[in-house]
């Protein structure tokens, strides 16, 4: 039976470390004429094939894999394997997957020695847990959980998975520790689905809210992480600065400081981004929306505009700016998609405001932010 691979799975291949598969027997004869090491599993007496990847071509280890039936991989580093199948899959970019890599950008860590995920919040770490087990269907992730404290903080939750999780994610998306961390290239060119869930992880997980400063920041220790960052935000129409400090402490690397505070940008966060909805930061994001809803006019005009189309003077009798200055907002948002005007015989001025369909859609996702 001859399986084909893509020259990207076989590239990932040659990045793991020393690789063991696992075959069906009518491949045992084939491996052999190859004269490679057959080695079998310490428990189960399985049979795999071992490649030393730095002694193979592309081309060569391409040609040993379609001529064998290939069931299960294995790195040399830990004991748990991996059902070809769940290997393949995870070249395909997921929300699930997108979730888990920002994860792993975040609060998660994989080195060439340690798979883990470490958060103070047992939502997220049951989220992780949850994403992980989805992601990983049919393997044994070897989840071990440690609780500590660091200083008088509150009980922080570890994670650690089997190597070859990380070990794969590594090899394929790059890599997550370090000063050289950056949005995969999937993810960048996912859908919008794929781009949210990136980016509401790493918000839960390096994220932060002040509704006495009216903003919503992220901190991290990559450049290229919060610029990969700042140009998906982009995308959503969501404003963006770029701070950046040096730490007090000694021998400390810079810090850059990614800050939302234009306030229509703020909504546009909610919608679009958001967090999970048990998540404490969800009541911090609800108490800024609700305070900003107040002084934001476009929102104003939004909550008019929902009940009944209006003309320019209507909205300006229950919006306190000026007419010249609503006007320019209503162009901004029809502009944006949010807004329509029609002819009508109605009014003198002969226009008419109404939302579209993006806008009924924003303003109600929007409206969950209202609610006590």
């Amino acid at each position: 039976m001859r399986r084909l691979w893509t020259q990207e799975e076989i590239n990932v291949l040659s990045k793991l470390p020393t690789i063991r598969l696992k075959l069906d027997k009518e491949s045992i004869g084939i491996v052999r004429s190859y004269q490679l090491k057959l080695k079998k599993g310490v428990r189960k007496k399985r049979l795999y094939f071992q490649i030393e990847t730095n002694s193979f071509g592309f081309g060569e280890i391409r040609e040993i894999l379609e001529e064998v039936n290939v069931t299960h991989i294995k790195c040399i580093y830990g004991k748990y394997e991996m059902p070809i199948k769940c290997f393949k899959n995870l070249f395909k970019m997921t929300p699930t997957l997108a979730k888990v890599l920002a994860n792993f950008a975040g609060d998660g860590c994989i080195t060439p020695t340690k798979v883990s995920y470490t958060n103070g919040e047992m939502v997220l770490i049951d989220s992780f847990t949850d994403s992980i087990k989805k992601l990983f269907r049919g393997i044994d992730v070897h989840f071990q959980t440690r609780v500590y404290k660091i200083g008088n903080s509150k009980d922080n939750y570890s994670i650690n998975l089997s190597m070859i999780c990380g070990q794969v994610l590594n090899a394929i998306y790059g890599n997550f520790y370090g000063y050289q961390v950056r949005v995969p290239k999937k993810v960048k060119e996912g859908n919008e689905e794929i781009k949210s869930a990136y980016l509401r992880a790493i918000y839960e997980d390096e994220g932060g809210i002040s509704v006495k400063a009216q903003q919503i920041a992220l901190t991290s220790t990559s450049k290229f992480l919060v610029e990969d960052l700042k140009e998906i935000l982009k995308e959503f129409d969501i404003r963006t600065t770029v701070f950046m400090y040096q730490p007090k402490e000694q021998n400390r690397k810079m810090v850059y400081l990614l800050l939302i505070s234009d306030m229509m940008s703020i909504f546009k966060f909610a919608v679009y981004i958001g967090f999970t909805k048990e998540y404490y930061k969800t009541k911090k994001l609800k108490e800024l929306v609700i305070k900003l809803k107040e002084v934001l006019s476009r929102i104003q005009i939004f909550t008019l505009l929902n009940k009944n189309p209006l003309n320019v003077s209507k909205i300006n009798q229950n919006v306190d700016r000026q007419y010249k200055t609503i006007k320019r907002f209503l162009v901004s948002l029809e502009k944006e998609g949010f807004v329509e005007r029609k002819k009508t015989e109605k009014y003198h001025d002969g226009l008419i405001y109404s939302l579209t369909d993006k806008g009924k859609e924003f303003y109600n996702k929007l409206s969950f932010y209202f609610k006590e």
